[in-house]
């Protein structure tokens, strides 16, 4: 049999059981839900913990809060970012639409300027639009997109507004070779519009280049002055832009002037043209000189 003595020290080791603990705490619990729900006991009391306890949970939000924060600066900026290309990518496209509005009405401009051109005396009259360069920069020659199925052959002119362009010198069924005023060897009749004075411009083979060959030496012709088509050639109108005048050397020693020209016609810068034919070789304009005469 335990003695008393230890029996006591054993229950006071043990303490209050755990159900007695239980019945505490209801009652503590019951007394302060009681006290709560009277607020003037325990409404000051309440916000003093609050004030103590608002330091501790502003820092134990801070974290969360900084990430949140974080977060919404990061979709703003991908916002950002993804409107910004949006925005660029619309500008692009309409500084894309602004040029090709801009080339429409060039071109539409052009066409007008064709469609002004003299018809009279011509058999064939047919708009053509340039599909080719040729492959080096110097190339004096190009393609059109008509060919003999459209009525062209060798030998027509090609023009434009602002004067004579060169020839036909090749044809398929679709499309056709040009050659420039300016392509080696090309001749082409001419006259002198101030003076009526007739010539022969020849193509020197580079670009915007030609030349007046076998003027008399002492012939008058000067920089500046404009030639026309002589017609004589049944190839090109009468009375068409060809070039200008740039320069005029006169050697002592040789009989004949050297004479550089410039075509007027700006194929560089073109892509529309027309096809003509004269119905017929034209007449003598006024009071004209051969090229080669002597005065």
């Amino acid at each position: 049999m335990q003695p008393v003595a230890d029996r006591d020290v054993e229950l006071f080791r043990r303490g209050i059981s755990p159900t007695s603990k239980c019945l505490i705490g209801l009652s503590v619990a019951c007394a302060l839900v009681a006290l709560d729900g009277r607020r003037q006991w325990t409404e000051t009391a309440r916000a003093e913990l609050q004030r103590g306890l608002a330091p501790i949970q502003q820092l134990v939000a801070l974290p969360w809060r900084s990430g949140e924060q974080s977060l919404q600066y990061l979709t703003l900026q991908q916002d950002l970012l993804r409107r910004v290309d949006q925005l660029e990518a619309e500008n692009d496209r309409l500084r894309i639409e602004a040029r090709n509005i801009d080339l429409l009405q060039q071109e539409n401009s052009v066409l007008r300027q064709l469609q002004d051109l003299p018809t009279e005396g011509l058999a064939l009259r047919r708009a053509v639009q340039l599909v080719q360069r040729g492959r080096d920069g110097a190339s004096q020659r190009f393609l059109i997109n008509a060919g003999s199925l459209e009525g062209l052959r060798p030998g027509l002119a090609l023009v434009a507004p602002d004067g004579v362009v060169g020839q036909v010198i090749a044809v398929d069924a679709h499309s056709a070779q040009v050659a420039l005023l300016s392509d080696q060897g090309q001749a082409t009749p001419v006259q002198i519009a101030r003076n009526s004075l007739r010539a022969v411009l020849v193509g020197e083979g580079l670009p915007n280049r030609a030349s007046l060959r076998f003027l008399a030496n002492n012939a008058d012709v000067k920089p500046g002055d404009q030639l026309l088509t002589s017609g004589l050639d049944g190839v090109y109108p009468p009375g068409m832009p060809v070039a200008t005048v740039l320069t005029v050397e006169r050697d002592s020693q040789s009989d004949f002037a050297i004479v550089a020209c410039r075509p007027s016609a700006a194929t560089e810068t073109r892509r529309h043209f027309v096809v003509v034919e004269p119905s017929a070789p034209a007449p003598p304009m006024g009071r004209h000189r051969e090229y080669s005469e002597q005065p």
